[in-house]
């Protein structure tokens, strides 16, 4: 009994305290990140404003998850008018189904059961991911080799127009955050919201976001992230919380006003 005491008291505070985020603890909180090396040639900010598009994986005859073949995109002229003013963009549009609610949770309002459409691939060739084993839901991230396309604006295939309920986002030295100046965070469900001033009680991850080469938004070293049903619509987590969760990536469109 004497040994099991003194095992709880030695390990357990050191781990809470490095666990998770207290706000009441005056902590840095831009500490909290994954630890894994940064994926090659991934970007901690951007220059322009972003929202993200759900990319799911595919679901075989067998049950396993596969990384979805994602088709090279055609260019094509868009020419947006506001104002007398005409902007020609050299981008195809896409729609950003990634939406925000009033208190910062980020969710998905799927547009069919079918609703699987491929997503972008920036780089249009050798495409693959940073990923968990999704079907054991092991956190070792297989290893990951980007190409170099170029700079930020480079990485960007398609634009969306943005609407009022679009998640509009902003990337700075790996710190995420929406147009209220709330953070971008990992909470202790895993869930993925924006809490501000500063990250809630019990956030797990509050910077070391990216975005890889190939236009994909990442934590660390992974782009694997799981959109879990709730009711009508999906949030998203880090990792899976159940059976409802399928995995996605999550690609980056630069938004624009239309």
């Amino acid at each position: 009994m004497l040994v099991t005491t003194f095992v709880l008291f030695f390990f357990t505070p050191g781990f809470l305290a490095h666990a998770f985020y207290n706000p009441a603890s005056g902590d840095d909180w831009t500490r909290y990140k994954p630890k894994a090396t940064s994926l090659k040639g991934s970007f901690d900010s951007l220059s322009f404003n972003f929202g993200i598009v759900i990319n799911p994986f595919e679901l075989d005859d067998s049950g396993s998850y596969n990384t979805p073949e994602l088709e090279p995109i055609v260019p094509k002229i868009t020419t947006v008018v506001k104002t007398q003013t005409v902007v020609t963009v050299a981008l195809p549009t896409k729609t950003a189904d990634v939406y925000q609610i009033q208190d910062g949770q980020v969710q998905r309002i799927p547009e069919s059961k079918d609703d699987q459409d491929d997503e972008d691939d920036d780089c249009l060739e050798d495409q693959s991911f940073a990923r968990r084993d999704v079907n054991s839901g092991s956190d070792d991230d297989a290893d990951f080799e980007d190409d170099d396309c170029g700079s930020d604006e480079e990485l960007i295939h398609a634009v969306s127009c943005v609407g009022s309920t679009t998640l509009l986002m902003t990337l700075e030295n790996g710190v995420l955050k929406d147009l209220q100046d709330r953070i971008g965070s990992i909470v202790g469900s895993r869930q993925f919201q924006f809490d501000g001033p500063v990250p809630q009680y019990g956030t797990i991850y509050a910077a070391g976001w990216l975005v890889t080469r190939r236009g994909q938004l990442s934590l660390g070293n992974s782009t694997l992230f799981y959109q879990c049903s709730s009711g009508d619509f999906y949030n998203l987590y880090d990792s899976p919380i159940g059976p409802q969760c399928s995995p996605v990536s999550l690609t980056v469109v630069k938004l624009i006003k239309c």
